[in-house]
């Protein structure tokens, strides 16, 4: 019987991991960012691969993001074997706000968007930083 399990695991896993995490899409916090901040367009600025966040309350994506940031706004996107469920995102600047927060043991800044009601990204301080300068913007939360 066992046998009969490993072989079938492979076939299993997948479609359980795919519905899952297009599950984490819709319910933690991108499916309600994407409705609103959708990308449209390809980005063409500046990139950070490999960076972390967490989306909404509690979804975290640790070091599977992309960020950008040009003079027009900010992009956040997954690779693209991990987009499902996860369309990339395009934030005009003129709509982000940024807040610094102190955590216990990290320095974080809270992004909130204007058309969003709940949706919130939070990333470390220094990227925050990063973003704002490749955008010829300053960072005023410290």
């Amino acid at each position: 019987m066992a046998h009969v399990l490993e072989a079938w695991a492979p076939l299993i896993f997948l479609p359980v991991f795919v519905t899952v995490w297009f599950a984490v899409g819709q319910l933690g916090g991108w499916g309600e960012l994407a409705r609103r901040y959708r990308a449209t367009r390809r980005f063409e600025g500046r990139l950070w691969r490999g960076r972390s966040a967490t989306i909404g309350r509690m979804t975290n994506y640790s070091g599977c993001l992309t960020f950008g940031a040009d003079m027009e706004g900010l992009h956040i996107a997954l690779p693209r074997i991990l987009s499902l469920g996860h369309p990339a995102l395009f934030f005009p600047w003129e709509d982000v706000t940024i807040s610094p927060v102190d955590g216990r043991l990290f320095k974080y800044a809270d992004l909130r968007f204007r058309r969003s009601s709940g949706g919130r990204v939070r990333i470390f301080r220094n990227l925050a930083r990063q973003l704002l300068q490749a955008a010829g913007r300053e960072f005023t939360g410290g």
